[in-house]
């Protein structure tokens, strides 16, 4: 046991390092925000209505049900409904060793660990109650198993079923997972096209099943507006671009030097990788199809956001790590693997730092002291949002006796707020003036002396400003940020004939 304990020592220290890291992320976390008080709502209610509301989810259900079934044995709270994050990216890093290993050597194993244990992107997803530490994980094992089975040829019938059950499981995590089974097809129609039969054979279950869940899925979705998503309205410049790709490779660091970062790994990359595929390595090209393949639909279809990319972060880090030794070789061959393990801490050092600045990620507490002090109970003051989707965290976190109003103009047409919530929540809809003015008067805003907008400046968020001033109400104070994810501002509005009050 002792020499099993020495020998895989390296591992160990990098696995307790990257726990520890997430665990202490996880502890500064904050309160939920949008996309977590959904998964945590949704995944408590009771069937069948639980179901239909996950056919509605944009994603297929799996890390739904896996917080279902986790909140029968622990407590419904933000620690606790966290915590299977935080065990599915502990996981990944000993998956992608194995990964890694498998590929190249063990030097470049323990260094792809290490990427993956400090890499400050996947500590935020670690620590988040949603899908994509799963996603990461999954896609981490079923390209193990692709390899072992596809790619290197020496495997055992138990692995087939392991690469069957991870495929099914993939599927069911995130949409994204299609891209990566798309480009396993290709991976093995470029090598070997007589496999592809025993490929469909292996996976013939799980795409039965995700296939007929994902066709109810859509067939319910069908009259619901998709092309009206916010992921197909992102507007696309220079530093949308980028910033997904840097996310992925150095995590979450300042732009510039994140640029700088990805810019000179991509030149690097392509020099070591031309030298390798003219020498026909074939575990080298398989995994450059994997991380580059699903990239081009991405783009193709305009669906360039960091959520669709993260599942491509494994095999990154694996060429990431494998790149910095190849550095490092150039200039020593002596304790090359330590210096590598220097410089990834130059380079993902940073995402540390800031990821640790940005925490805790929603602040309600703040939220409430701010409203405290700037609508308390003795005036005519409500709290006004232009997004309903923080009307559940509101009510979770938020206790005043004020009026508070949530804009829903979809709720108009008799939609109860989980309807509202499941059915509409990633959709634009372009209202029009009146359509804010009618529903300013209908919720009878005009009644109080003040409004305290928490607004998010979002392009895809209509923006109630405008209308409070049409309705002879005055901005007296310059926006203040609020601690929320997002882009959430707090503005003061008061009437014209009420006494101007300052910020707080």
């Amino acid at each position: 046991m002792f020499q099993k304990i020495k020998k895989h020592l390296p591992l160990i220290s990098i696995v307790i390092i990257g726990f520890f890291l997430r665990f202490l992320f996880l502890l500064k976390y904050g309160d939920f925000w949008d996309d977590e008080m959904f998964s945590f709502i949704y995944s408590q209610k009771a069937w069948p209505k639980g179901i239909i509301y996950w056919l509605w989810e944009t994603n297929p259900p799996l890390h739904m049900l896996i917080l279902k079934i986790w909140f029968f044995i622990f407590p419904t709270t933000e620690f606790w409904a966290r915590i299977p994050s935080l065990l599915f990216g502990t996981a990944t890093i000993v998956a992608i060793y194995k990964l890694a290993k498998l590929i190249w050597n063990k030097n470049i194993a323990l260094l792809s660990a290490f990427f993956i244990a400090i890499h400050s992107y996947l500590m935020f997803w670690s620590a988040t109650a949603r899908t994509y530490s799963l996603l990461v994980l999954l896609s981490t094992l079923s390209v193990l198993f692709f390899y072992k089975i596809f790619i290197i040829q020496k495997y055992q019938n138990k692995d087939k079923i392991f690469f069957a059950l991870c495929n099914l499981f993939l599927l069911f995590s995130h949409l994204t997972a299609t891209l990566l089974i798309f480009s396993q097809i290709v991976i093995i129609i470029s090598l070997n096209y007589k496999k592809i039969y025993s490929y469909f054979k292996i996976n013939f279950l799980p795409f039965l099943f995700s296939g007929t869940w994902l066709f109810i899925s859509f067939f319910i979705k069908r009259n619901n507006h998709l092309e009206k998503s916010w992921l197909l309205n992102i507007k696309q410049d220079f530093f949308t671009f980028f910033a997904p790709l840097i996310n992925i490779l150095v995590g979450i660091p300042e732009f510039a030097f994140g640029f700088v970062i990805i810019i000179f790994f991509m030149i690097l990359l392509a020099y070591f990788s031309y030298k390798e595929i003219k020498q026909k390595n074939l575990k080298l090209f398989s995994l450059l199809i994997l991380a580059i393949l699903p990239i081009i639909p991405l783009s193709f279809f305009n669906l360039w956001h960091v959520k669709m990319l993260i599942f491509l972060t494994p095999f990154w880090s694996i060429l990431f790590a494998w790149v910095i030794f190849q550095i490092i070789k150039i200039f020593t061959k002596k304790y090359t693997l330590l210096f590598s393990l220097l410089l990834l801490i130059f380079i993902l050092s940073p995402g540390i730092y800031f990821a640790n600045r940005a925490t805790p990620i929603n602040n309600w507490q703040t939220v409430q002291k701010f409203l405290d002090q700037n609508c308390p109970t003795s005036e005519n003051c409500a709290l006004l949002c232009n997004n309903f989707m923080l009307k559940q965290q509101a009510d979770r976190y938020i206790k005043t006796s004020n009026d508070s109003y949530f804009f829903d103009l979809e709720k108009e047409d008799g939609m109860d707020w989980n309807d509202l919530v499941t059915k509409k929540n990633y959709l634009y809809f372009d209202f029009s003036e009146k359509d804010l003015d009618d529903w300013w008067q209908k919720k009878e805003l005009n009644n109080y002396d003040k409004i305290i907008l928490l607004q998010d400046e979002n392009d895809f968020v209509h923006q109630l400003g405008p209308t409070a001033e049409k309705n002879n109400f005055e901005k007296n104070t310059k926006k203040k940020s609020a601690p929320l994810l997002g882009d959430y501002y707090f503005n003061i509005y008061v009437k014209n004939n009420s006494t101007t009050t300052t910020i707080q």
